[in-house]
């Protein structure tokens, strides 16, 4: 049994040679189908996966574009053998179909601008003491800067690494954000023409 209470067992398929560690099958059926929603619109060029530890908790802190990137940076933790799980909107929690599959995949809903923000804090915490990957957006949102340059932080990731002792393993990723433009930004060019 794991920590946090669900029966979990290695994860053997395709990507079973480079992820060792338990999953549930839920989980476990994803990386096929991201590898379906990624390949028509998109080759990923991935660096630095040797740089997120093997085992032990570990805080990724990618930079955030649009709604595809959790997608491409979910699928750059598992290809480097660890299952992510994101801190995301706690309204998309509430989706018919997307929030039991985010709770299936033991994501953790954050209540931005509440005092029960803080509950998601706690909840990554149980996921590092556990020895979990944890990916938290420091930005909390889409970036506003017209050049997509990174904004300022908020203080979780800071925090969960000072509290928990686990490493911090910053990420930059570019791209996605031109076959799915964010809301906040005029649409440029990409994979499917002028919009």
């Amino acid at each position: 049994m794991d920590p946090l209470g669900q029966a979990r067992r290695p994860y053997r398929g395709r990507l079973g040679r480079v992820n060792d560690e338990p999953t549930t099958r839920l989980f476990a059926s994803l990386p096929p189908l991201a590898d379906a929603l990624l390949a028509p619109v998109c080759r990923l060029h991935c660096i630095g996966r040797e740089n997120i530890p093997d085992t032990g908790p570990v805080i990724l802190a990618p930079n955030h574009l649009c709604n595809l990137d959790p997608v491409v940076v979910g699928r750059f933790t598992v290809q480097a053998g660890r299952w992510p799980h994101f801190l995301a909107r706690a309204n998309l929690f509430d989706l018919p179909v997307v929030g039991p599959l985010l709770r299936g995949i033991e994501q953790i809903p954050v209540e931005r601008g509440s005092v029960r923000a803080a509950d998601s804090l706690a909840a990554a915490r149980g996921m590092l003491d556990a020895g979990r990957a944890v990916i938290v957006y420091p930005e909390g949102t889409f970036t506003h800067d017209p050049d997509e340059w990174p904004m300022a932080g908020h203080t979780g990731a800071a925090r969960l690494a000072l509290t928990t002792g686990a490493p911090v393993v910053p990420i930059g990723q570019w791209g996605a954000n031109l076959v799915v433009p964010s809301r906040r930004r005029p649409a440029r060019p990409h994979l499917f023409g002028r919009t």
